[in-house]
């Protein structure tokens, strides 16, 4: 939820708004300032560039751009945001990084051709059944259930972790003790805490 300040808009108004979204449950994000797309989109849209020249390209696969995101960067994501990432690796890492990188990266002011180009084929994505991705009507269904499975447990175990509410077969072990193999399929509230 971003919330962004009119001309007009006072502070008791923001704050307010602020306030009711903490107490709806949501994350309000205030920004200091109106730009075309806020902030969420422009930060989503700028990754949405670079996958598309990546699969324009032949870099990798529409799949493995997919996964590379879902596997890796998002999966960063959820702990640690862009501009945190970059102090914890080091601003010299990541200014070095910009300078032999960002010369390279898509700065294109136009859609991505292969976007406009499926776009005028009819290839919507999955309200058409066939985008980058051919989506079968008979696979529609059973890949947002999947979806949805995925995101609520996502969503459940941050939820857990973020609160304190730990897994019964390792409420006992102090969080710097925790290993990655506590979470593995199978492990998880098992009752076979070691």
């Amino acid at each position: 939820m971003e919330i962004v300040r009119g001309a007009k808009t006072s502070d008791e108004t923001a704050e307010l708004c602020y306030r009711l979204m903490l107490k709806l449950g949501k994350k309000p994000v205030r920004l200091c300032k109106e730009v075309p797309g806020f902030l969420f989109n422009r930060l989503q849209f700028a990754l949405y560039r670079e996958a598309m020249h990546c699969l324009e390209k032949g870099v990798a696969t529409a799949e493995d751009i997919d996964l590379v995101v879902k596997a890796g960067y998002g999966f960063r994501l959820a702990t640690l945001g862009p501009l945190e990432t970059s102090d914890f690796g080091g601003l010299d890492t990541f200014l070095r990084i910009c300078q032999n990188l960002f010369p390279n990266l898509e700065d294109s002011q136009e859609p991505p051709r292969l976007l406009k180009k499926l776009v005028a084929e009819g290839k919507l994505g999955v309200k058409t059944g066939e985008g980058l991705y051919s989506y079968p009507k008979t696979a529609i269904k059973r890949k947002i259930r999947e979806r949805d499975r995925r995101l609520i447990q996502l969503i459940a175990g941050c939820t857990c972790l973020l609160n304190g509410l730990m897994i019964p077969s390792i409420v006992k072990r102090q969080v710097s003790q925790w290993r990655l193999e506590d979470f593995a399929p199978g492990r998880v509230g098992s009752g076979n805490d070691s």
